[in-house]
């Protein structure tokens, strides 16, 4: 079981560990607090995002969510949450890639910035890998939620019936 959250925490370690690298890299962008008062009891989650079409100015736009990182109650993402991710995830790389190629077309650009998409790039496809070992998992959890009350049903009968068997070899 131990074995089984180190192997799945190590790509979170990793990812996090780049993403905090690639955070420290670049200037900070202070956000503005929202004057309506938040009634969840879930803190808000700040979320950037980037404008990187050709020809346009790398513009960072951060938004803030009242809903809780994990989506829902209890820290468990479903499934449907998970795959929705995935989808946004996927655009964002498909996005990447289509300014990466323009900026290696117009040859223009700066190196450090191909640079930096093509990190973006595996990084994006790294937290898809993450988003879809987090799903496997999360199926995993409901399939052994669902034969743990089977079982649990099936003890209750046992234990209500209260059949003795003599035993087959006493």
């Amino acid at each position: 079981m131990t074995r089984r959250i180190l192997i799945f925490l190590f790509p979170v370690i990793v990812l996090f560990c780049c993403l905090h690298n690639l955070q420290a890299e670049e200037p900070k962008v202070p956000t503005v607090e929202s004057p309506v008062p938040v009634e969840s009891s879930a803190e808000p989650v700040k979320t950037a995002s980037r404008d990187l079409s050709a020809g346009s100015q790398d513009k960072l736009t951060v938004e803030k969510s009242d809903k809780a990182e994990n989506g829902s109650a209890g820290g468990k993402e479903t499934t449907e949450d998970l795959q929705a991710k995935r989808q946004q995830v996927a655009q964002r790389v498909n996005d990447v890639q289509k300014s990466l190629e323009s900026a290696k077309e117009s040859g223009t650009g700066v190196p450090q910035s191909a640079e930096r998409l093509t990190q973006e790039v595996e990084l994006l496809k790294q937290l898809d890998v993450l988003y879809a070992q987090l799903q496997s998992a999360e199926e995993f959890r409901k399939e052994a939620e669902a034969n743990k009350s089977d079982l649990e049903k099936k003890l209750g009968d046992l234990r209500q019936n209260k059949k003795r068997e003599k035993r087959p070899y006493s």
